[in-house]
């Protein structure tokens, strides 16, 4: 529980010093193999929290009237290591699409994983037509 409350504290540090802040997929890979694992928890609490944001925000759209970005899974109960494998396979892919191009891949190291997410969720959940 005490780590809970670190986590927390750090989490809203870091909003307050910098609300605008973005994580590139190059700070999140680093983080994910070569941060501790204080780090790497904090990474973790971070993205779950992204997803989190997402599932909440397509249920404003829905209460709306407006079509969700993507339809979660009736099934499945979205966590944390959900989210983790989503933004990993969807960075992976944009890395297999890129056959080698240089210039794309070091623009792909500057994306926000924020942004790939979102992508990401869109692409596995996608809305019935």
């Amino acid at each position: 529980m005490k780590n809970i409350h670190r986590i927390v504290i750090v989490l809203l540090v870091l909003f307050f010093v910098n609300s605008a802040y973005a994580f590139t997929v190059k700070e999140y890979e680093d983080i994910r193999k070569k941060g501790n694992e204080e780090d790497k928890k904090l990474i973790e609490v971070y993205v779950s929290g992204l997803g989190q944001g997402a599932f909440w925000s397509n249920i404003e759209l829905s209460t709306q009237g407006t079509k969700p970005l993507f339809c979660s899974p009736k099934k499945i109960a979205l966590n944390a290591r959900n989210y983790i494998q989503i933004l990993e396979e969807t960075i992976q892919y944009r890395r297999d699409i890129a056959l080698g191009d240089k210039i794309y891949l070091e623009k792909l190291e500057k994306y926000n994983i924020e942004l790939i997410l979102i992508k990401g969720l869109i692409n596995t959940f996608p809305c019935p037509k």
